[in-house]
Parts: structure tokens; sequence; C-alpha cells
């Protein structure tokens, strides 16, 4: 932006925060956004400046790259997200947090009564093996092998 077309902005400003009346506004602001377009014109042409100095000089690269910046749709980057209790939230640090919450509260399980601990329950250990089981087992053995690892 120019230096005349900062000094637009600041004056609006400080004519919205006096409270003028809405017509002295709309003219500050129509003035405003006839030089913020003549800004935005200038620089394209000073773009379209440079691409005709690459194209001149066989700079196949800067070329293609000022051609990329003037067709590209620009996106604009939101950082504000909701949290679980419905705050808008905008620092960065508070998003991660937010985010590493929410990715917690997904693998959670809402049936489970112990939070903190690591153990598994007495319901969920398993349960002691029968001597049975290991009758059945040294059964399907195969005769001649030693135990262990071979």
């Amino acid at each position: 932006m120019s230096d005349n077309t900062l000094a637009l902005i600041e004056d609006r400003r400080r004519v919205k925060g006096l409270g003028v009346d809405v017509r002295t506004l709309n003219e500050k602001s129509a003035k405003l956004q006839a030089a913020c377009r003549r800004d935005l014109n200038a620089h394209i042409q000073n773009i379209c400046k440079e691409i005709e100095a690459h194209a001149n000089k066989h700079e196949s690269r800067d070329l293609h790259q000022k051609i990329r910046t003037l067709t590209r749709s620009l996106s604009s980057k939101t950082w504000a997200i909701e949290n679980s209790q419905g705050e808008t939230v905008t620092e960065l640090e508070e998003i991660s947090e937010t985010w590493r919450k929410y990715c917690q509260s997904l693998f959670e399980d809402p049936q489970s009564q112990c939070f903190d601990s690591t153990e598994p329950s007495d319901e969920e250990k398993e349960p002691n093996i029968l001597k049975d089981e290991i009758r059945a087992a040294i059964k399907h053995l195969k005769n001649g092998k030693a135990t262990g690892k071979d």
C-alpha cells in the first residue's frame, strides 16, 4: 500500500472513532476504496512489467512463477476454532491444546471407570491356566522335539 492509502486508512479510523455522520464516513470510505484499487492496479502493472522482462531475457522459471502469482486464487488462513465449551480459540498454543484434547477424547472409552490407571482391573485380567489346558498342550506337542527355541 502506498503512504497516501495508509494515511486515508488512519484518517477514516480517526473520523469513525469520533462518531461523525454517515455521509462523511461514506465519502472517506469511497476515497479509501478508490485508493486501494489504484494501489492494486499499480501492483499488477509492476508484476506485468516483471513478466515482460523475464520473457525478454528467456527466464522461464521466473516467468512462470510471476504468472502463477497473478493467476492463483488466494485463500485466507483462519486460525480460529471452537473448543468443547463453545468458545472461539485463536492463539496457536490454545488451538493445539484444543486439538490434543479432542483427539484424546476420541480414544477414551466412555464405559471405562478408571481413567488414570494403566493397570488392567481384575475384570480385565485373564483367568489362570487350568491343568487340563496344560495336558492338552503337551498332548499336541510333536514327539522327539526339544522344548525352547530351535
